[in-house]
């Protein structure tokens, strides 16, 4: 197979496209970014100098196979991120959205699914299987556990080292994250109401203490409720001492 890339799209002189590779409209390759493997990029994606996409996963277990790369349209990758392709035990493929906002040397690991409005700021570090629902947001430094997952619109502090789910709309913060209370001016940038907010902000309270005592039919509370029933390696929590006294939120 040879490299398909769209006439549009712009290609730095030292930048490297394997065979397999397939880029869409609009985007721009930066001066020593590596695209290779069987990778498919959308449009309108700014690729920045010395990105790896494609590249093979850091997994003892692979063995070669075949797998893939899969990321949207309109992200912005800037330098030196890293995006690996999938292994045969996480189904084959890594996918990375619409609208991403990756800063300098963020990793994607093998196998991870990460939506769309998502920014992770510098040195991200994401291991195998990780999904990521769309809006979160990563403070610089944050590392996060292999199939770990994080919820939309949820906050990962600077620093944070995640070793279980973060909730839809938390935050979650320190050495061994715990919750720190909820995204509060994420949620209000995407126009949640404040009642809403602090609908949600109980309802994770409830759910952290291990009660269902909500409104039944709430789509936030089920939402929230079904995060927490499919979790499969556990959910990030309060600190006992800070169960009760868990902030609302950071600041603008």
């Amino acid at each position: 197979m040879t490299a398909r890339v769209d006439p549009t799209t712009k290609v730095h002189r030292t930048a490297i496209i394997g065979d397999d590779v397939t880029i869409g409209p609009g985007c721009t390759l930066g001066p020593y970014s590596i695209i290779e493997g069987r990778t498919t990029i959308g449009s309108d994606n700014r690729i920045g100098a010395h990105v790896l996409i494609g590249g093979e996963p850091q997994d003892q277990k692979y063995v070669g196979e075949d797998s893939e790369v899969i990321i949207g349209s309109g992200n912005v990758i800037r330098e030196f991120v890293t995006i690996h392709r999938g292994t045969a035990q996480g189904g084959g493929v890594t996918k990375v959205g619409d609208r991403n906002y990756l800063m300098t040397y963020v990793h994607i690991g093998h196998d991870c699914d990460i939506a769309d409005d998502i920014i992770m700021s510098n040195s991200t570090q994401l291991a195998g299987h990780v999904h990521v629902f769309r809006f979160a947001h990563f403070g610089g430094l944050a590392g996060v556990h292999q199939f770990a997952r994080i919820g939309e619109s949820a906050m990962v502090g600077a620093g944070a080292m995640v070793r279980y789910d973060v909730p839809h709309y938390a935050m979650a913060r320190g050495d061994r994250a715990n919750l720190v209370g909820i995204n509060e001016v994420g949620l209000r940038r995407r126009g949640f109401s404040p009642n809403r907010i602090s609908r949600i902000y109980e309802f994770i309270r409830i759910l952290d203490g291990g009660g269902e005592s909500a409104p039944e039919g709430d789509p936030d509370f089920e939402k929230l409720k079904r995060f927490y029933r499919e979790s499969k390696d556990g959910v990030t929590r309060y600190k006992a001492s800070e169960r009760d006294t868990g902030g609302r939120g950071g600041r603008d």
